[in-house]
């Protein structure tokens, strides 16, 4: 019973996968609000200091964080265009391309501050395996 929310032609599945494009559209917002709350969301140390390069740097990373900010828009976006469309196959690719996304701010952040790439990645086998039920991976077993 289970495995029948897996599969692609799941009501359940289709509106949870349209429900969850909410989240990188709130990210996104609270980004456009204040960029300068990634610092905090992400546990990255603002730049600080009086001097010119402190300031530069803290330009420099609130311009970077709206990188983030426009790439969740564009995700959410992305998403519910899909889910207005009624392209399952869509929805499910722009679902693993989130997985890489999600990869990669993992990556990122053990790069930049040494920890919380969990914060990133776990949300890579809840996306993958959404977006396997909407492509049919399931079907089989289903």
């Amino acid at each position: 019973m289970a495995l029948s929310l897996l599969h692609s032609t799941s009501l359940p599945l289709w509106h949870f996968s349209g429900l969850m494009s909410l989240f990188p559209l709130t990210l996104g917002l609270i980004g456009l609000i204040n960029p300068a709350n990634g610092f905090r969301l992400f546990n990255f140390p603002p730049p600080s200091g009086p001097s010119p390069s402190a300031v530069e740097g803290r330009k420099l990373a609130t311009n970077l964080l709206l990188f983030w900010v426009s790439r969740d828009l564009y995700m959410a976006a992305t998403c519910l265009a899909a889910y207005a469309g009624g392209s399952r196959t869509t929805m499910g690719l722009t679902y693993l391309a989130g997985a890489g996304v999600a990869i990669c701010d993992g990556w990122m952040s053990h790069r930049q501050i040494g920890k919380d790439a969990w914060k990133h990645t776990m949300w890579v086998p809840v996306v993958v395996t959404m977006a396997g039920g909407l492509l049919g991976w399931f079907e089989r077993w289903v």
